[in-house]
């Protein structure tokens, strides 16, 4: 089981980031900061806002607005974060995402433990589906970039930032992403796994006209993310047997033409256990 396309292959995918740029940024860090940053922090380096002026420049139709820049911001601290933690990959087949989505297991006490500072999960594809707004399409859900930045001393936490990732597709230039922003609570329970976000349904349960017919589930608040992001980790921490090396497929071909091609980056594969 290799990844599918990555939206960080398709975002970053020009040498000039991981040759120049992001090397920039990790040399200032070097010289101004003892550790990753978070995003606010990250917004201050002086090497990201020349990158952010570059992408504002590319732009050849007009100036970025406020609320575009802020979305390149975070796209580029989630591929920032990634590069810097060696692109590590977890790719969830179908059965597991399903069963990570419909377990009424509860997990209890447990701290929440990302198997990487920084990384990105890759879901069973078109499960999943979820929106950037309320009065904007349902998109399926690719995966979801996360960093974990320790917090000042004396603030609190440390902070998780997911970065959802939705509509990728093989005749579209780029994706949808939402913006999700955490601090990881302490024990009990120490994580989100077991949270009820949703009052009147369960949580996970499809949104869309017809969806149940297909099989299909939802995210609708960044508490459910969180919640599914949470229950991803807890299974890599419980079942490492079910962990794998995905191989790189450079040469297969898409089963249609809805599916995407296959990265060229090294994954993690995880089936469901038991």
């Amino acid at each position: 089981m290799s990844a599918r396309f990555t939206p960080y292959e398709l975002a970053f995918g020009p040498p000039d980031f991981e040759s120049r740029i992001f090397p920039e940024i990790l040399e200032e860090l070097r010289s101004t900061a003892p550790r990753l940053p978070d995003p606010d922090a990250f917004l201050r380096l002086e090497t990201v806002g020349r990158a952010l002026r570059a992408l504002e420049d590319g732009d050849n139709t007009r100036p970025l607005t406020a609320f575009e820049m802020r979305e390149h911001a975070r796209l580029l601290f989630q591929g920032f974060r990634f590069w810097a933690a060696d692109r590590p990959i977890w790719v969830l087949d179908e059965p597991l995402t399903r069963k990570l989505l419909t377990s009424t297991a509860t997990v209890g006490d447990w701290r929440f433990a990302p198997p990487a500072a920084a990384g990105y999960l890759q879901f069973g594809r078109r499960i999943v589906w979820a929106r950037t707004s309320e009065d904007a399409p349902a998109e399926s859900v690719d995966g979801a970039f996360w960093a974990v930045s320790p917090v000042s001393a004396g603030a609190g936490e440390s902070r998780l930032d997911i970065l959802l990732v939705l509509g990728m597709h093989p005749d579209r230039p780029g994706f949808s992403a939402v913006d999700v922003t955490g601090w990881l609570p302490a024990p009990p329970p120490g994580h989100w796994a077991d949270a009820k976000v949703r009052a009147a349904e369960a949580d996970f349960a499809n949104v869309l006209p017809g969806g149940d017919l297909r099989g299909l589930f939802a995210v609708t608040s960044g508490e459910e993310v969180m919640k599914l992001v949470s229950r991803v980790f807890h299974f890599l921490a419980t079942y490492p047997g079910a962990i794998g090396e995905a191989g790189i497929d450079r040469g297969a071909t898409p089963a249609s033409r809805l599916d995407l091609p296959p990265s060229a980056l090294a994954a993690h594969s995880v089936s469901s256990a038991g």
